[in-house]
């Protein structure tokens, strides 16, 4: 949330988000990074069975959500 120099509140916490709910997010990327994160997705599925199998998107999701720590999810619900 955004504070001004007197540590008030810019944007009021009334925006209420349902945290259930998915987006698509696009972002560039350089090749090298692709190539790294194919061969990591690569890796994970050698061996799952085709039910099992893990795409890009679910491996940077993955990734993604261990940056996220819950003090971070707790601040997002109150």
């Amino acid at each position: 949330m955004a504070r001004t120099d007197e540590g008030t509140r810019v944007v009021a916490g009334t925006f209420r988000r349902n945290l259930h709910e998915r987006r698509c997010l696009e972002i560039e990327l350089p090749e090298f990074l692709f190539c790294a994160l194919e061969a990591r997705v690569a890796e994970a599925n050698d061996g799952a069975p085709l039910d099992e199998r893990c795409t890009l998107n679910h491996y940077i999701e993955s990734e993604l959500v261990n940056l996220v720590t819950l003090r971070d999810v707790a601040e997002l619900e109150s």
